[in-house]
């Protein structure tokens, strides 16, 4: 995951660390024993569900995981922390050319993705994550 930017008008931390606090609550478990349980300090984990911008997206994905999120709940709060997905990431990187097209998409102006124009997005996304892999093999060796 890549955090986009720390702007306030991109970022929702304000409902994502309320967000947090029902999530824990709903497990039965206290500000200190959740904590504990995650491995980090009970202040950082309370600044965190009074709104504070001061975990990253491995810490939500922990945390997300551990109150049981779906997949969908869990990039949700990523993308309230201002994250997107590497596959995204590495996809967008893949195609600037594209970038044109995305933001008529994302504007809702009428343009419709066609089947194609999916494809060849995944095609993108597969070329990418190969390339991804193959980098972090070089770099391992």
């Amino acid at each position: 995951m890549r955090r986009v930017t720390d702007d306030s008008e991109l970022t929702a931390w304000h409902v994502l660390g309320p967000e947090m606090r029902v999530a824990r609550n709903g497990k039965g478990l206290g500000l200190r024993e959740a904590a504990r349980q995650l491995g980090m300090s009970q202040s950082t984990l309370s600044l965190a569900e009074r709104g504070g911008p001061v975990i990253g997206a491995e810490t939500i994905n922990l945390i997300a995981r551990f109150y049981g999120l779906t997949d969908e709940g869990r990039e949700r709060w990523l993308s309230l922390a201002g994250c997107l997905p590497g596959d995204i990431v590495r996809a967008l990187l893949a195609s600037p050319e594209q970038w044109p097209f995305i933001r008529r998409v994302l504007a809702g102006d009428g343009y419709a993705m066609t089947v194609a124009d999916a494809i060849d997005w995944q095609r993108r996304a597969q070329v990418a994550e190969a390339a991804a892999v193959r980098l972090a093999e070089k770099v391992s060796k």
